[in-house]
């Protein structure tokens, strides 16, 4: 966790502004003199397919890029339901593991897994501050190519503005060899 305090602007009506940067899952406590929570949550990007290993003289694509996590921003005035010394649990989605390596000749390429999801809630209490997807996974190389982790949306809320994560990029199929005797 990382923190920084910064005044903002400065003249009569300055007010110091509290960041803080969770990197790690965990709790956080809200400041004793905070009047507002600004939250942005970002879901963890999907991990890549691996590539086809292709027989000689055959097409073998690689494979499709992981999807993006989305992001979420919210602004929360503090309240009866959040308020100065809550208790937040913020779990940190982890990022997609790729597609291992194939292990045997003409065979597809693995999948990746997809990115985790990203999220705050009031600690003890059902729903969610802010909810952010992660990336969906890459597909394994075969003779086209792998298919691109698609772009994910973020759980709707009318308190959140998301972003859709984008999509991974489409395996390209690379040159076929030549079997020389």
């Amino acid at each position: 966790m990382n923190n920084g305090f910064y005044g903002f602007p400065s003249g009569p009506d300055s007010r110091l502004i509290s960041v803080t940067e969770i990197d790690v899952t965990g709790y956080y406590i809200v400041p004793r003199n905070a009047t507002s929570l600004i939250i942005f949550a970002v879901g963890a990007g999907g991990g890549g397919g691996s590539g086809r290993w292709g027989a000689s003289a055959a097409n073998a694509g690689g494979g499709g890029g992981g999807g993006g996590g989305s992001l979420v921003y919210v602004t929360y005035a503090l309240d009866d339901t959040i308020y100065p010394g809550s208790i937040l649990f913020v779990n940190i989605g982890a990022g997609g593991s790729g597609g291992g390596a194939v292990g045997a000749s003409n065979t597809n390429g693995n999948a990746g897994t997809a990115g985790g999801d990203t999220y705050i809630q009031v600690n003890g209490k059902a729903g969610h501050v802010a909810y952010a997807i992660g990336g969906n996974l890459g597909s394994g190389g075969t003779t086209t190519g792998g298919a691109a982790g698609a772009a994910r949306g973020s759980i709707y809320n009318h308190q959140y503005t998301a972003l859709h994560g984008g999509a991974g990029a489409a395996g390209t199929i690379g040159t076929k060899g030549t079997n020389y005797s």
